[in-house]
């Protein structure tokens, strides 16, 4: 994972874009990262938090603890595990849809309220990833299965159509110990005597 990528403004503005942007998100060093890009990384949380652009205040140890938040999150809903949130004593805001513009309805919103000045919260970006993937298919969300000596890669992608495994060379290792299990190797050379 390069840092370079993680240099955009934004997190994109669609939905799948966003959760790519939060799977490389997750697997990013952070020590790595210099003030400037710290602050970037930041304001694009703080943007898909509120829908809002705007630089928060980043208290110590917020990108890390939210990068914890996300790749736990993550981890368990692509092992298909339910991930518990903690709110401590906070306040929401809903607010109304705005008026409709042409055929389609605006969204009702929720917002902090009580998060003044403006703070990067962990929770409020797991419902934002929640929302995302909710819009483009929860499912998608995988772990790859393959395991490598007794340990499973583990690696969360978002799966297109039936996409089990995280990449086309761990799909054919798949296939190939498949393949030997049923004793494909031996009716191979069979056949080639024969």
């Amino acid at each position: 994972m390069s840092i370079g990528s993680m240099k955009r403004k934004s997190a994109g503005r669609s939905p799948e874009a966003r959760v790519r942007w939060a799977l490389h998100f997750v697997s990013l060093d952070l020590g790595r990262l210099s003030d400037k890009e710290r602050l970037r990384v930041a304001g694009v949380l703080w943007a898909w938090q509120t829908g809002k652009c705007f630089q928060p205040i980043v208290a110590p140890n917020a990108l890390e603890k939210t990068q914890a938040e996300l790749r736990e999150c993550m981890k368990k809903l692509s092992n298909r595990e339910a991930f518990p949130i903690y709110f401590p004593e906070r306040t929401w805001g809903v607010f109304p849809a705005p008026r409709r513009v042409g055929r389609r309805s605006g969204f009702i919103t929720r917002q902090l309220a009580d998060v003044i000045p403006p703070q990067l919260v962990s929770e409020a970006i797991v419902f934002a990833l929640i929302d995302d993937l909710n819009a483009i298919g929860a499912d998608r969300l995988r772990a790859c299965p393959l395991e490598t000596d007794g340990t499973p890669c583990g690696v969360m992608f978002l799966a297109t159509r039936n996409q089990r495994y995280c990449t086309p060379a761990h799909a054919q290792e798949s296939a190939w110990r498949a393949y030997l299990a049923r004793g494909g190797e031996i009716t191979r050379k069979m056949r080639r005597k024969g």
